[in-house]
């Protein structure tokens, strides 16, 4: 009995995997740090956890599993339904040797066209540029679209927005797309990693070479904080 246990230990030892876990429960981030101006909440139970990141420029939401590995935490994120911010209107059905995207970009809250948004097709690298009206056209060749193909946006203080490029949704394609400033979700298989140092009560994630310091915090002011991260939406 000894023996094996010894000998489970030395595979721990040698694989230098730690199957330590955090104690469930909500934790929030110090002042000090390298998130000066915000505070980051974490949520953990079990092996899942939940992150919500607050700045001075957008704050960041996700949720996902973590893992403990040589002193390190691993938060890999899962995918989070979201409410979908565009709608593809099919303007045109019949055959093409390409399909031309028609792209209306418009603030979510605001409704105004957005000028100067980068919308990139992902398989080609292809891109265009909104006008003052917000308006784009992309005429993608039906040989370079793909399976899964898509579209991104690119603008500073906006959210990244993913946009489906796919045929069956006709060959001339009208795609309205709201863009939303001040909050981002963490995306399917977005990975963030750092080394951990942990106390009874508190841990230390080094976060941009520095170490910031996670205490515990009630249930109450966690949900206060997701309460005022979706009231941004």
């Amino acid at each position: 009995m000894i023996r094996n246990l010894f000998a489970a230990l030395m595979i721990l030892q040698f694989t230098g995997v730690s199957y330590c876990q955090l104690k469930d429960g909500f934790y929030v981030s110090s002042d000090r740090g390298y998130n000066t101006q915000g505070k980051d909440f974490i949520c953990v139970n079990g092996d899942e956890f939940k992150l919500l990141r607050i700045t001075d420029v957008e704050d960041g939401y996700g949720e996902g599993f973590y893992q403990i590995i040589n002193d390190t935490l691993h938060l890999r994120f899962s995918e989070k339904a979201q409410k979908p911010t565009f709608a593809i209107e099919s303007l045109e059905s019949a055959e093409s040797d390409s399909v031309c995207f028609d792209f209306i970009v418009s603030d979510q809250r605001k409704g105004y066209g957005m000028m100067g948004v980068t919308l990139i097709h992902d398989n080609t690298k292809r891109s265009v540029l909104t006008d003052t009206e917000g308006y784009g056209q992309l005429k993608i060749a039906t040989s370079e679209l793909s399976e899964n193909d898509f579209f991104k946006t690119s603008y500073v203080g906006y959210s990244e927005q993913k946009i489906p490029a796919q045929l069956h949704s006709g060959y001339h394609q009208k795609v309205k797309v709201e863009l939303a400033s001040g909050y981002y979700y963490f995306g399917e298989n977005d990975l963030l990693v750092y080394p951990i140092k942990r106390d009874q009560r508190v841990f230390s994630l080094k976060i941009y070479e520095e170490y910031v310091v996670f205490s515990r915090t009630s249930k109450k002011k966690f949900n206060k904080a997701i309460k005022a991260f979706n009231a941004l939406k």
